[in-house]
């Protein structure tokens, strides 16, 4: 199983028994119902190693199925076994960075505001990639921007809200 979040390049790797580099690879990806998504070629690496990114888009389960060719139009199988990986495209990834985002790791709080008893009425919670880039809270390395709003029934607090735009 080869696991992949959305929008963040992966790389598909076939290999070929004999360690010759002189194939061309080739990586199909299906959906889950069996359609062809795309096809990725694959360029030899080393010790008959053949690789390539590719950059799934959508969450889903995919099949890939790897072969290897003698020729260049992909006509002629080479003399091994096609290879078969399952590709689970998910966010788990992202939601697990927003998580941390929200319990304030490399987390920014700025942009307060408070009412006259100096109780919070809004913010903005910033997530980054890493300590440095969070002490500077600028746009490098920022990961996630949230908005904090509150309200209140004299000293009580009646509704607080995290938000994000998608």
């Amino acid at each position: 199983m080869l696991w992949a979040t959305p929008n963040v390049t992966l790389s598909l790797q076939a290999i070929a028994a004999d360690g010759l580099g002189t194939y061309f690879g080739q990586a199909k990806i299906y959906d889950f119902n069996g359609l062809l998504v795309t096809s990725v070629s694959l360029f030899h690496i080393m010790d008959g190693i053949y690789s390539n990114g590719y950059t799934p888009t959508t969450e889903g389960i995919y099949t890939i199925i790897y072969r290897l060719f003698t020729d260049p139009g992909l006509t002629i199988p080479a003399n091994f076994e096609r290879a078969v990986e399952t590709l689970d495209v998910n966010s788990i990834r992202t939601n697990i960075t927003r998580l941390l985002g929200l319990v304030h790791d490399n987390a920014v709080v700025d942009n307060q505001t408070y009412n006259g008893t100096g109780q919070l009425l809004t913010a903005r919670i910033r997530a980054y990639n890493s300590k440095t880039n969070a002490d500077l809270a600028g746009a490098t390395g920022l990961l996630f921007t949230w908005f904090v709003t509150a309200s209140y029934t004299g000293l009580n607090l009646t509704n607080f809200k995290i938000t994000r735009d998608v």
